[in-house]
C-alpha cells in the first residue's frame, strides 16, 4: 500500500477549510465530508485511566479501484491538545497532535478493492482541561472514495 500526507489534485472536497483530494477520482467518487467521531467515556489497557483511549470509532467504506482520502479534524471545543491515530483496516496510518479545531492535513492512499474499516484512536496530550488522563474526545471524518458508499460508524 502506498501512504502519504499530502493535499493533492483532481476531485476535492471541502471539509472545514481544508481541501482534500485523490488525483483523478472518477465522476461518481464517493465524497463524505461530515462523518462526526468522538467517545464519550474512554476505555483504558487497565482499570486506571490514561492518557491512551483504546476506543476507536469506525466508519465502513468501499473502494473500487482503490484511490482513498480521509482527513480528521479535531472538535473546536476541546480545551485539550491530543494525537489523533488514523487507523485503517485496525493498523495505524498516519499521526498528527492536534488542538482545538485543527485538521490533521489528510492522508492520501490506495487500498484494495472491497470495504475497508477506517476510523481514529486519540490520545491524550497533559495540559489545558486535560486531568492527567483523556476522558472524552471528538471530531470530525472527512473520506473520500472512488466509489460512493460510506455505511456509518461501526
Amino acid at each position: 500500500m502506498n501512504i502519504c500526507k499530502t493535499v493533492a489534485t483532481g476531485a476535492m472536497i471541502a471539509a472545514g477549510g481544508v481541501v482534500l483530494g485523490i488525483a483523478a477520482a472518477p465522476a461518481d467518487a464517493g465524497v463524505f465530508p461530515s462523518n462526526p467521531v468522538g467517545v464519550q467515556q474512554c476505555s483504558y489497557a487497565t482499570s486506571v485511566p490514561s492518557q491512551e483511549c483504546l476506543n476507536t470509532p469506525t466508519y465502513r467504506v468501499k473502494t473500487t479501484t482503490g484511490a482513498f482520502a480521509v482527513q480528521f479534524r479535531a472538535a473546536p471545543s476541546h480545551c485539550f491538545k491530543m494525537i489523533a491515530h488514523i487507523i485503517v483496516d485496525d493498523k495505524e496510518r498516519g499521526k498528527e497532535v492536534l488542538g482545538a479545531g485543527e485538521s490533521d492535513g489528510g492522508y492520501v492512499m490506495r487500498l484494495s478493492p472491497g470495504i475497508h474499516k477506517v476510523g481514529v484512536r486519540a490520545t491524550g496530550i497533559p495540559g489545558g482541561c486535560n486531568p492527567g488522563y483523556l476522558e472524552t474526545w471528538g471530531g470530525n471524518l472527512a473520506i473520500e472514495t472512488d466509489a460512493d458508499a460510506a455505511d456509518g460508524v461501526g
